[in-house]
């Protein structure tokens, strides 16, 4: 059985609102001629260590400290809350069985991306598809540790036919090839070729661009980086789903949960992104800002907590775990509901599969997936089968008396 664990996130109601704004939007004057709002207060998001990289695809891994990558970078397409993809410096989304997306009887593939007009980096520099062409030759390098990734290995080429087209030549069928086009993102070239050209790979990781000078191509530009204590950013005008409407960020590192939370109670706060706070500072929060509505707290799927039974003849003990019947007994024996409200207060979701419920397709994997429903008399139907039978100490031991034991490991942490 399969249960998604929660991703917590917490945020104070502000006056202002938050988002993007459609390419070419004019706001509207307000009623009766009223003067335009005032400058809007600095908002302040959470980030629970130093960033390694802000790129999208870093280079050296930011070891789930820093999750705010989105702030600086826009890419092909991105997922919305329901993971379904949508056209971002794209145009449109290549189509399956179109000239944008073809599949050749070898098992090769070709997504055409059509880019929007107009785009710029941060530093005003224009973002065309050579960026794109760039990147590949920077990802492919074996020496900068990137070459063997998901998808940098599964893409032969990337061509750029013209300043506004990307052409992705892939070697092998790949699903999610336009769901953030698949994992691959755009470098600027007018700012790296140099340093490609002429520093080792140590150096190139290494290179202040990555953080302190960082040019990319999201909602918010980099304006200032103090080491330790905070990044500071910017609305980018030339953003190409629009102006973000928040003018100013400010991405604080917290390490420590207790000290976001006081954050978030005082104001000093007024977002906090996952891994900065758990489920259970959440569910405290929500009871903090039941009466005043002063804030909330977003829940969503996210990591997977699963049980895995050793099958293989040589390492199952006992050997009746390779029977089939022996598997399904445990399956049936698993109470995910209590587990789920014990360990993340109700907030997780039960799934039989490894995909989260709320992904547009999830549909059709229900209709397939087998379930296997908490049902203790199940359990003992199986285990009788397999040749255990339940004693008056409710234990259960084979024919020979030999109790069924299970060992069960897991990764250290009090949950576990």
């Amino acid at each position: 059985m399969n249960q998604q664990l929660v991703r917590v996130a917490a945020f104070l109601l502000m006056a202002s609102e938050v988002g993007c704004s459609p390419a070419g939007a004019v706001p509207s004057s307000p009623a009766g001629g009223a003067a335009a709002p005032g400058p809007q207060p600095t908002i302040v998001l959470v980030s629970r260590g130093d960033p390694a990289s802000l790129a999208t695809r870093p280079f050296v891994a930011n070891v789930g400290t820093f999750q705010l990558t989105r702030v600086f970078n826009a890419t092909l397409s991105f997922k919305d809350e329901q993971q379904a993809a949508n056209p971002y410096l794209a145009e449109s989304l290549p189509r399956l069985n179109t000239g944008s997306w073809t599949v050749t009887p070898d098992g090769r593939m070709t997504t055409t991306w059509q880019l929007r007009p107009n785009l710029t980096w941060h530093d005003g520099a224009p973002l065309t598809a050579d960026d794109f062409v760039f990147a590949s030759q920077v990802y492919a390098r074996p020496d900068l540790g990137a070459a063997q990734s998901t998808p940098i290995k599964q893409i032969e080429g990337i061509e750029a036919p013209s300043p506004n087209t990307v052409v992705v030549r892939w070697k092998q069928l790949y699903a999610d090839a336009v769901v953030e086009n698949g994992g691959f993102y755009a470098l600027p070239r007018h700012v790296l070729q140099d340093a490609l050209d002429g520093q080792d790979s140590a150096a190139f990781i290494a290179n202040p661009f990555w953080v302190a000078g960082y040019v990319g191509a999201g909602p918010f530009k980099l304006t200032d980086y103090v080491p330790g204590d905070h990044l500071d950013a910017l609305a980018f005008d030339a953003h190409a789903l629009g102006r973000p409407k928040i003018d100013k960020i400010r991405i604080r590192f917290i390490g420590d949960a207790h000290t976001v939370v006081a954050n978030l109670l005082s104001g000093d706060v007024h977002f906090a992104d996952t891994f900065t706070i758990n489920p259970t500072d959440g569910v405290s929060l929500e009871k903090d800002w039941a009466a005043s509505g002063q804030g909330g707290v977003l829940w969503s799927p996210t990591t997977i907590r699963m049980a895995l039974v050793q099958w293989r003849p040589d390492y199952a003990e006992p050997k009746a775990l390779v029977d089939l019947r022996m598997r399904q007994a445990l399956a049936h024996g698993f109470d995910v509901p209590s587990v789920i409200e014990t360990l993340n207060y109700g907030k997780g979701a039960q799934t039989p599969s490894v995909t989260i419920p709320t992904t547009a397709f999830y549909a059709e994997i229900d209709k397939v997936v087998t379930r296997y429903a908490y049902d203790a008399r199940r359990v003992a139907q199986l285990m009788e089968q397999v040749g255990f039978s339940r004693g008056a100490d409710g234990m259960y031991a084979d024919a020979g008396g030999t109790s069924f034991n299970v060992e069960v490991s897991s990764v250290g942490d009090d949950k576990n």
